[in-house]
């Protein structure tokens, strides 16, 4: 995963060469005009000078091809969540109490778990994220789906979060898609490219231990999707929790944060 990935709040990592950029077909080519008619000949003996004929009609133009989807793979329609509105309370989770952490899978829905030295456990009935993040490394924890989800009937995300985000700064909840995701296979639906200078993260808004729920109207500052519209509530690939550790001021290097927090009844509302 990307630096600039990590902003978008997703700890899926590995990613793969782009395929072939899809172009779209165009319509058929200009119909040929139809041809004026010939002028009347005039009378013989000085009879009158014929009419002249109608100019033919022109062709119409050939609609233009419709614009292929980057990145070699078409964006995926999202679908109904099983058990929505609820998305996990952790009971459903295949990691038992005290399970190594990365490996929180939710049969059926996806999986939980952290990067930029994060890791998550199920601990509890909840998901307990904890680690130490270093001086400029973006960091968070990701709740990833399987398959995108169709999201439209529902007004945000809400959650359950206790514990500490230390000094840790740039706290932002946020939901991701396909555009703002990487290239398959790393995520099974990202379309957006891994060169230099693409923004490859999802819009969100700033949370503290004291949130409870995050409009998707109230989450901006996305790269692909910079706001949460109707075409991208359809196709939600994941929710995540990201922060940034914190540089000291005058001490290059220095710095960072620690957290330890729980997150647990995610659910759209």
């Amino acid at each position: 995963m990307t630096e600039i990935r990590k902003r978008a709040f997703v700890g899926i990592v590995g990613l793969v060469s782009a395929g072939l950029f899809s172009i779209g077909c165009g319509s058929s080519g200009n119909t040929t005009g139809t041809a004026g008619s010939s002028g009347s000949a005039g009378h013989a003996g000085g009879g009158s000078t014929g009419s002249a004929g109608t100019t033919g009609t022109g062709g119409t133009t050939g609609s233009g091809g419709t614009t292929g989807t980057g990145g070699g793979s078409a964006l995926c329609t999202g679908g109904p969540l099983t058990g929505a509105p609820l998305v996990t309370d952790f009971s459903d989770v295949t990691a038992t109490d005290g399970g190594t952490p990365g490996t929180a899978t939710i049969p059926g829905k996806g999986g939980i778990s952290g990067y930029g030295g994060v890791a998550v456990a199920i601990e509890g009935g909840h998901a307990h994220a904890t680690g130490s993040v270093t001086a400029g490394t973006y960091a968070g924890v990701s709740l990833y789906f399987s398959n995108c989800v169709d999201a439209t009937t529902y007004t945000g995300v809400q959650f359950t979060l206790t514990g500490s985000f230390g000094t840790c700064d740039m706290l932002k909840m946020g939901v991701n898609f396909p555009q703002d995701e990487p290239l398959p296979p790393a995520s099974g639906h990202g379309t957006c490219p891994a060169s230099p200078g693409t923004n490859c993260y999802g819009p969100g808004s700033v949370f503290t231990t004291a949130t409870t729920m995050v409009t998707f109207a109230n989450m901006s500052g996305g790269g692909a999707v910079a706001t949460v519209t109707s075409d991208a509530q359809n196709r939600l690939t994941g929710i995540g929790w990201g922060f940034h550790g914190p540089a000291a001021a005058g001490e290059a290097g220095a710095g960072g944060c620690t957290v330890d927090f729980t997150i647990d009844d995610v659910k759209f509302f």
